[in-house]
């Protein structure tokens, strides 16, 4: 029996993951990374340039179930964020570009959504599954790593951590 494309995809993301390198330490520099932009914004963006300000990495699917469980609150977490001077953007793991900017529509994400095609950049980030949070302090170091949906709690911790 033929799979579907989207089932596919779905498989190839799991075994992919599956092949994730250890989650970065604490207080270790965050692996550099240059991705394109696929919606909200043009170009790419690179964690160099960055630097100097603390950043929030969400990686995210549209395939994903849990992702799709948290995506109606990424929006307000990033305004929240935002006030405090931290970047969001999300980073589309083992994903289809349609499928990224469609996700970024249903739940009004107006930050960057990057692509990562390949799931080399999550691979470097230790994300074995979805969703994977990921903060960065303005000097480049790995601040908070967590493997599930971003919570109310989990961004205040990370608010208290980041901000000047």
């Amino acid at each position: 029996m033929a799979q579907s494309a989207p089932a596919a995809l779905a498989l190839a993301a799991a075994a992919a993951l599956c092949i994730a390198a250890s989650p970065p330490k604490p207080g270790s520099a965050a692996p550099p990374f240059a991705l394109p932009v696929i919606a909200n914004g043009r170009g790419d963006v690179s964690l160099a340039s960055l630097r100097g300000h603390p950043v929030y990495i969400n990686f995210f699917a549209s395939w994903c179930g849990p992702c799709k469980d948290e995506g109606s609150r990424l929006s307000s977490f990033a305004r929240a964020f935002g006030a405090r001077g931290i970047q969001t953007i999300g980073i589309a793991t083992l994903d289809s570009v349609a499928g990224a900017k469609a996700f970024a529509a249903t739940y009004h994400l107006r930050y960057p959504i990057l692509l990562d095609r390949t799931g080399a950049v999550g691979a470097a980030y230790g994300v074995a599954e979805l969703p994977t949070q990921v903060f960065i302090s303005a000097t480049g170091a790995v601040a908070l790593w967590g493997s599930s949906e971003m919570t109310p709690s989990g961004a205040a911790s990370a608010l208290r951590i980041l901000s000047p």
